[in-house]
C-alpha cells in the first residue's frame, strides 16, 4: 500500500515569504548602518530559514543536522509560486523578485472585497 503524501504548499509558501521578509529587514539594517537592528534581523533570518528547512525535513533521531528530505510530503510548484508572489509584495525583496501582475492585483482586490463583506461593509 502506498502511503499518502502530505501537501505542504501553503506552509512552504509561508516559510519562503518569511525568509524574504527577514532578508528585506537585514538589507535595511545594513543600509542604515544599524548594527543592533541588523544583528536582530539576521537572527530572524536564520530562524526563518531554519523553519523552511524543517518544513522540508523528515523526523530525525540523529541530531544534529543534516536532516533528510521528508519523502512523505509534496508541494505544487505553481501554487507555491502564486502564493509567494501574492504575499511577497509586502516586502522589498519580494517586490523585486515578484513585481505585481494583473493576476496578483486582481487577487488582492478580491481578498479585500471578501474581508470587507465579512466585516459587514460590502452588503
Amino acid at each position: 500500500m502506498t502511503k499518502r503524501k502530505t501537501d505542504v504548499s501553503e506552509r512552504l509558501a509561508e516559510d519562503i515569504v518569511s525568509v524574504l521578509d527577514y532578508l528585506s529587514r537585514v538589507l535595511q539594517g545594513a543600509e542604515e548602518g544599524n548594527l543592533y537592528y541588523l544583528h536582530d534581523k539576521a537572527g530572524g533570518l536564520e530562524r526563518a530559514a531554519r523553519r523552511l528547512y524543517m518544513t522540508l525535513s523528515g523526523p530525525n533521531d540523529a541530531f544534529p543536522d543534516p536532516l533528510e528530505v521528508d519523502r512523505s510530503i509534496t508541494f505544487h510548484p505553481t501554487r507555491v509560486q502564486k502564493l509567494v508572489a501574492c504575499d511577497a509584495r509586502h516586502y522589498r525583496v519580494g517586490r523585486a523578485l515578484y513585481p505585481e501582475t494583473e493576476e496578483t492585483k486582481a487577487r488582492r482586490v478580491r481578498i479585500a472585497a471578501d474581508v470587507a463583506r465579512m466585516l459587514g461593509g460590502g452588503r
